[in-house]
């Protein structure tokens, strides 16, 4: 049945949309367990949200809530009890991994905010928005990172 498969390609299609739309939460969940230093604190194996939250000076629910979204797409997963424990891709979040994933999740919000400004500034024809993509010495990861 013809119908059916513009149909199915359709639903695929909006489905594909709406993911895309998530990529700004997701960087954002990126950002904060980078920040948070929770690949780190989940080294040693799966806790609790409220240990982690202890450990890392944050609220219970709220890091309960990011680590479940950032659960959904593989970079932690949840264990009987509620505890969370690392994957292998959450591992590329440790300080102590190679590569510069961390440091790149670290300055999401950076590419936010420039996300937000080219919003204003392409319909304006502006040049301002330029400095947010340039490296300057307060928006370049550190050396050793």
């Amino acid at each position: 049945m013809p119908g059916a498969d513009t149909q199915s390609a359709d639903i695929a299609a909006r489905d594909r949309v709406a993911r895309l739309m998530d990529g700004y939460m997701f960087t954002q969940l990126l950002y904060v367990a980078a920040r948070l230093g929770i690949a780190d604190a989940l080294a040693g194996g799966p806790q609790s949200a409220e240990t982690l939250a202890r450990d890392v000076a944050a609220q219970a629910p709220a890091l309960r809530r990011v680590l479940r979204g950032l659960a959904a797409e593989g970079i932690f997963e949840e264990h009987p009890g509620g505890r969370l424990g690392l994957t292998p891709l959450g591992d590329y979040l440790r300080r102590d991994a190679p590569g510069r994933e961390r440091t790149a999740a670290e300055y999401a919000h950076l590419l936010a905010a420039a996300g937000l400004h080219l919003a204003r500034v392409i319909p304006t024809r502006s040049s301002t928005g330029i400095s947010l993509f340039e490296a300057t010495p307060t928006n370049q990861p550190p050396a050793d990172a």
